[in-house]
């Protein structure tokens, strides 16, 4: 079972003011009753030096006690207060404490899953493959020089790149290169870098995911390939 809400407490807490004023009200009530009561016996004591009688002296006792009580009943009610306050707060400050944990697990969780992205081997899907043959389909017949980075991932990658190449029918020649020639990502070649089938290869590639890093400037006109380096 739930404890009272912050709306429920604000309304208790005002009920607990409101009675501790009528307690203080009754109290002087109850001084103000024995003032009229003993007044002629209290004006005495003073004129004449009497000392007080004893129903003067019970009577004082009872009224001083009952000011005790209210008095001593509004610090209990202040030191509740304090409690409930100091209890909100380190209840705000665990909430919070939970709150910057729950965000530092979920971004070393996204880091993790980050990480074991950029470790993953590349891989290409069958739905991949055909858009590039699609998107390249203008080109029939055109040549692409392929070099692939002589490493067991990206020979893999590459086996499942350039059908997508061969899909849109362009003529492959495709040649390894070794780790001293090692660069990473897929860079493209051409001897202009307004070149329409350059662009295009590189626009195909884009729109599956598969940024280029960078262009080569070459020197044959017309002559178009394709770097595949490590992850």
């Amino acid at each position: 079972m739930s404890g009272p809400n912050s709306s429920d407490r604000e309304t208790l807490r005002s009920r607990a003011v409101h009675q501790e004023r009528w307690a203080f009200g009754f109290g002087l009530l109850v001084g103000f009753g024995l003032v009229i009561e003993y007044w002629q016996e209290i004006i005495a004591c003073f004129t004449e030096g009497k000392w007080p009688s004893v129903p003067l002296v019970g009577g004082f006792l009872v009224t001083l006690g009952v000011f005790g009580e209210v008095w001593f009943g509004r610090l209990a009610l202040k030191t509740a207060d304090d409690i409930s306050e100091r209890a909100d707060s380190d209840v705000a400050q665990a909430n919070a404490s939970a709150k910057r944990a729950e965000q530092a697990a979920a971004e070393a969780n996204l880091k993790s899953i980050e990480l074991e992205a950029r470790l993953a081997d590349r891989h290409l899907s069958e739905q991949q493959e055909l858009s590039i043959g699609y998107e390249l389909s203008a080109f029939t017949g055109r040549k692409l020089k392929v070099w692939v980075m002589n490493d067991a991932e990206t020979r893999r990658f590459a086996e499942e790149l350039v059908p997508g190449f061969e899909r849109a029918g362009l003529d492959i020649e495709q040649e390894l290169f070794g780790p001293n020639e090692a660069c990473p990502g897929i860079v493209l070649s051409a001897s202009s870098f307004d070149d329409e089938f350059a662009n295009a290869i590189e626009a195909a590639l884009k729109k599956v995911g598969i940024p280029t890093v960078g262009w080569i400037r070459t020197s044959p006109a017309g002559e178009v390939g394709l770097r595949i380096g490590t992850k």
